[in-house]
C-alpha cells in the first residue's frame, strides 16, 4: 500500500552467513511515521528474506511495535501496550482488576459493557412492547399502534402538542412543503445536499434545528413532515407511507430519545452558536449532514451500534457550539481566559465539549433538554467519550497525526483483504475512524459542488480576514491567511486541497469505497477550478505590469 512517491534501489547485506537485500527508498513525500511503518513491513513482508532470517521472537516485537505506531495518534487507547500480556491475560480476581486499574488506568470491565447495554435495551424493549400493548387496543397490530399513538401526540394546527419544531408553523404553505421535501430521508443522504438552500427556505432561523432533527430524529421528523403536509392544500403527496416502511435511525424508538426533548436541546445549542461568518449553526447543520451521509454511504458499518451513531451525530451538533469566530493561536496569542482555562491545549475544541456538556449534565442542567435522560449510567459514560474524543479530533493541529493513525489502521489488515473483513475491532480502532469521519466531514467544503465550495471558501476567508483585522488593530502576529492584502483566495484553496483535503478523502475512500467514486470527483473538479482561477488572476497581473511599463 503506497502513500507516497517511492524510488527503490536495492544493496546486499551479509547477516549470520545469509545474503539479505536491503531496500533503500526515497522518502521526500513521506512522513517519518511513514517511513517507520514501511520499514516495518518491509521487514515482514511473507516471503522476503529478512522475515526468514528473524527468530519468532524477533517478528513478534516488531508486530507489536508495529501496532504501537498504529495507535500513537491516541495515547488513551495506547495504555494496553504498555501492560504486561499476564496481567492482561490473568483471569478476572480484586488483585488483578485493582493493579490494572490503579496502575495502568485500565477498566477490565468497561469491555464487557457493550453486551450488557445490549441486554438492557432487550430488556428496557420489552417492557416498552408490553405497555404498549396494554394501550394498544386488541384489533390493531403494533405497527398500527405506534403511529396511532404518535397521531394522538401530535396536533399539526397547534404549536402547543406537536413534534414538529415551533418555527414551522410561521412558515407558509410553499416554504412548508419545500422544507419537507429538502429534509427527506433520501435528499439527507445524499452528499450533494445544500444546507443554504434549507436556510435560505427558513429564512435564516432555525436551520441547525431542523437539519439534525431531520437526520437524529428519523423516520419520526419525515412522518411528522409528511403529516403536517398532507393538511395543505394542493399537495400532490397524497398518500403517507407509514413510520414501518421509512428509512432513518429510529433513535426514538432504539435509545428512548423523546423528540420533545431533542428538539428542546437542539434549541439550546443553536442559540449558543455565535452569529460569526463561518463557523456558526449553518457550518454546524452542514457538518451534521456531512457525517449522516458518510454514515450512509457506509460508514454505519463502523459504529458500534445506535449508541455510538447517536453520539456521533451530536457530537457534530456540538462541534463548534459558542465559537467566537478566531483560532485557537489568537486565543492564545491574545492570551485571553479561554486559553489561561485550558492551559493552550485545543481551546476551543475544549470550550465546545464544556458548553455542551454544562448544558445537560452541569450543576444548572435543565431535564428538558438532556437527550441522555432515559440512558443508562454506562451509556452515558459511553456517549461522553466519545463525544468528546470526537469534538478533540477537530482540532485541525491534530491532522497529520489523525491521518497516520488511520493508514495505520488500514495498514493493519492483511494483503488483500477488504478492511471490511480485516479490520481489528477489539482494538478500540472504530472509535478512531468515527472521529476520523467528523473530521473529514468538518472539512469537506471543498468536496462539494463548485457552487457550494465557492461560497463556503469565501466566507471562511472572510472570518480569517476578520480576525487578521483584530491582531492588526491589537499588535498581535498576523495568523497565516488572515492578511486581506496579501492573501490570494485561490492559492489558499489550492494548497488546502492538494495538502489537507485529497490526502484525508482519499485515505476515507480506503475505508467508505463510495468515497472514491462518489465525493473524489468532485475534489478534482474544484481543484482545477481554482488552479483555472490562479491561471487567470496571474494572467491579469502580468496584464497590468506590462501596461504601467
Amino acid at each position: 500500500m503506497e502513500f507516497g512517491t517511492l524510488h527503490e534501489t536495492k544493496d546486499v547485506i551479509d547477516h549470520n552467513g545469509k545474503s539479505i537485500e536491503v531496500n533503500h527508498v526515497d522518502v521526500r513525500d513521506k512522513s517519518r511515521w511513514d517511513v517507520g511503518l514501511d520499514c516495518i513491513n518491509s521487514l515482514l513482508r511473507p516471503g522476503s528474506a529478512t522475515l526468514e532470517a528473524m527468530t519468532d521472537y524477533q517478528r513478534l516485537g516488531l508486530k507489536n511495535l508495529k501496532a504501537m505506531i498504529m495507535l500513537s495518534g491516541d495515547m488513551e487507547d495506547d495504555t494496553k501496550n504498555h501492560i504486561p500480556q499476564a496481567l492482561l491475560e490473568s483471569s478476572e480476581s480484586a488483585s488483578s482488576d485493582f493493579l490494572l486499574a490503579e496502575y495502568a488506568g485500565y477498566d477490565r470491565r468497561s469491555q464487557a459493557k457493550t453486551l450488557t447495554n445490549s441486554i438492557h435495551k432487550v430488556l428496557s424493549a420489552k417492557k416498552c412492547a408490553i405497555k404498549m400493548k396494554k394501550i394498544a387496543s386488541s384489533n390493531v397490530n403494533a405497527r398500527e399502534s405506534a403511529e396511532s399513538l404518535f397521531l394522538e401526540s401530535v396536533d399539526f394546527e397547534s404549536k402547543e402538542r406537536t413534534n414538529l419544531p415551533p418555527h414551522w408553523f410561521d412558515l407558509d404553505n410553499t416554504s412548508k412543503l419545500k422544507l419537507r421535501d429538502l429534509l427527506s430521508w433520501e435528499n439527507l443522504s445524499r452528499w450533494d445536499f445544500n444546507v443554504f438552500e434549507v436556510d435560505d427556505t427558513l429564512k435564516g432561523k432555525n436551520t441547525l434545528i431542523f437539519v439534525a432533527w431531520a437526520i437524529i430524529g428519523s423516520p419520526h421528523s419525515q412522518y411528522a413532515m409528511d403529516m403536517a403536509c398532507s393538511k395543505i392544500e394542493g399537495d400532490t403527496n397524497t398518500e403517507v407511507e407509514g413510520l414501518a416502511e421509512r428509512k432513518g435511525y429510529d433513535f426514538v424508538s432504539a435509545l428512548k430519545i423523546r423528540e420533545k426533548t431533542l428538539l428542546n436541546f437542539l434549541r439550546e445549542i443553536e442559540n449558543t452558536y455565535r452569529d460569526v461568518i463561518y463557523h456558526n449553526k449553518v457550518h454546524a447543520a452542514d457538518v451534521t449532514q456531512n457525517l449522516n451521509a458518510l454514515f450512509q454511504m457506509g460508514g454505519e458499518f463502523f459504529s458500534d451500534g445506535k449508541l455510538e451513531t447517536f453520539s456521533m451525530l451530536i457530537a457534530a451538533v456540538v462541534h463548534d457550539v459558542g465559537h467566537p469566530g478566531v483560532n485557537n493561536a489568537f486565543l492564545i496569542h491574545s492570551k485571553s481566559d479561554l486559553a489561561i482555562v485550558y492551559n493552550d491545549v485545543s481551546v476551543l475544541e475544549n470550550m465546545h465539549l464544556s458548553t455542551m456538556f454544562r448544558i445537560i449534565t452541569g450543576n444548572s442542567r435543565d431535564p428538558k433538554i438532556d437527550v441522555f435522560e432515559n440512558f443508562l449510567e454506562e451509556e452515558t459514560e459511553v456517549a461522553r467519550k466519545l463525544i468528546i474524543k470526537a469534538v478533540l479530533s477537530t482540532d485541525m493541529t491534530k491532522h497529520f497525526k489523525k491521518l497516520n493513525t488511520i493508514r495505520g489502521v488500514i495498514l493493519s489488515q492483511e494483503d488483500g483483504e477488504e478492511v471490511t473483513e480485516s479490520l481489528p475491532m477489539d482494538i478500540c480502532f472504530t472509535s478512531e475512524i468515527l472521529s476520523f469521519m467528523l473530521h473529514a466531514a468538518d472539512i469537506s467544503n471543498p468536496s462539494r459542488d463548485t457552487a457550494t465550495a465557492i461560497k463556503w471558501a469565501d466566507k471562511v476567508l472572510e472570518e480569517s480576514f476578520h480576525q487578521g483585522d483584530l491582531e492588526q488593530s491589537m499588535g498581535l502576529p498576523i495568523t497565516p491567511l488572515s492578511d486581506r492584502n496579501s492573501t490570494h483566495r485561490e492559492k489558499s484553496q489550492i494548497d488546502f486541497i492538494k495538502f489537507i483535503i485529497l490526502p484525508t478523502f482519499e485515505l476515507l475512500g480506503q475505508l467508505i469505497p463510495r468515497v472514491t467514486s462518489e465525493v473524489i470527483p468532485k475534489i478534482f473538479e474544484n481543484l482545477k477550478y481554482w488552479q483555472e482561477q490562479d491561471l487567470l488572476r496571474e494572467n491579469e497581473v502580468r496584464s497590468r505590469r506590462r501596461s504601467k511599463t
